[in-house]
This record gives C-alpha cells, structure tokens and sequence, in this order.
C-alpha cells in the first residue's frame, strides 16, 4: 500500500513538468500593427529614386516602390528583432501572415510615390488648369487595377487632388521591371490651338496604364 502510494504521489509531482506550457521564450512576440506599418514603410523609403523629363514641360521625381509582397514581406521579417522572430520555423513560411497588413501599406503608399514639377501650365478636362509648381504625385487602384494618376497639392483648387484617369494597355516597358513601380513621360500629337500634349505613363504588378486622354499643355483660355 506504501509502495502504491509512494507511487502514486511520485506521478503527481512529476505531471506539472510532463504537462508545462511550452517557454515563454520560445514563443517570438508578435510585431504590433503600427510597428509593421513603420518597418515596412522605412523600407520603401530606401527603394531607389528615379527622375524623368520631358525637355519644356515636366519633371517627375518617384521611387521604385517595390510591389512583389512577398519579397517585402520577407525584407520585414529581416529587420524584426530576436524576440520577434521565429524559432525552429522557416522565415519564408513565418512571414506570410504578415502579408494582408503589409499589402495594405504597399496600396496606401502608391498614393505618394513621388513628385511632379509642371514647367507649364496643364489644362485637365479643357477646364481646370493646373499652374506651374511642385505637386505631390500618386498613383490610385481600382479594384486592384491601376486607375488614375493623383495630382495634388495646397496651391490646386480647394486643395483637392486631381485625378487623371488612366487607360490599362497591353504593356510596352520592360515586365522584367513590372516588380516596382514604374513611370515615364512621352510627347503626344499637338493640340488643337497649340500647347501640345503628352503622357504619362505607369507601370506596376503586370499592369500598365496610360492617360486618357492625352495631358494638355495650357490649350485656350481659361
């Protein structure tokens, strides 16, 4: 009876350690919302800059935002510290439930992605024009499809953005360069009364889109 109870009693004493939660320090703290906004977000910012110009009449200054979230994905989980990152887990498989929030941050930043330097005034729609200056630049999606160049800035009408839709086309530039974004400016037809026209063209995720219609440089009176 000594025996079964000596038994007995050594079992209980043992079964806390057998049935222990796993160490608290192997479990990797989770990064908060706001910090994967940071890291991502520092990451863009050293994506490599690109200028182009169109001799007379703009000039763009953008970063080649990268677009493939997975490979941004990855880069994040690089930069998270020892607490945070996984233990006995692959990094590439640990990173993509991180990729909702950090694909959020990639669409949120294409609102900025550089800035336009108008040497000209340009009239959009044969109505508003825009006058010479420095604006902001953005690219808008619709659906996940790319829409419309954003123009603004405080000196605009009311301090609203300005949309410019864009028109998708099968794509000329590069698809090797489809992974960032991608922008460039091209000469059009003449316009009606003078002025010119040209275009902007962008590129990202497979996708191109050109303005519809034609940019039109100053053209008639306001």
């Amino acid at each position: 009876m000594r025996i079964t109870l000596a038994l007995c009693a050594l079992t209980f004493a043992l079964a806390p350690a057998a049935y222990a939660q796993p160490n608290p320090n192997d479990v990797p703290d989770m990064p908060r919302p706001a910090e994967i906004v940071e890291r991502v977000n520092e990451l863009l910012d050293r994506a490599p800059e690109e200028r182009v110009e169109l001799d007379g009449v703009a000039r763009i200054v953008y970063r080649r935002l990268p677009q493939d979230v997975h490979a941004v994905a990855l880069a994040f989980g690089e930069t998270l510290s020892g607490r945070q990152s996984p233990r006995g887990m692959d990094l590439d498989r640990y990173v993509r439930q991180f990729e909702p929030q950090i694909q959020k941050v990639l669409d949120d930043r294409l609102g900025d992605v550089g800035t336009i330097e108008l040497l000209v005034p340009l009239r959009i729609k044969g109505k508003q024009v825009i006058p010479p200056g420095t604006y902001k630049l953005g690219l808008a999606l619709q659906g996940g499809r790319l829409a419309a160049v954003l123009i603004s800035g405080d000196d605009l009408q009311r301090g609203r953005p300005v949309p410019y839709k864009l028109k998708l086309r099968r794509p000329e530039l590069d698809p090797a360069e489809h992974g960032a974004v991608v922008i460039e400016l091209r000469a059009a037809e003449p316009a009606r009364g003078g002025g010119g026209r040209f275009d902007l063209v962008a590129a990202l995720r497979g996708q191109e889109g050109i303005t519809s219609p034609s940019l039109e440089v100053g053209g008639g009176e306001d």
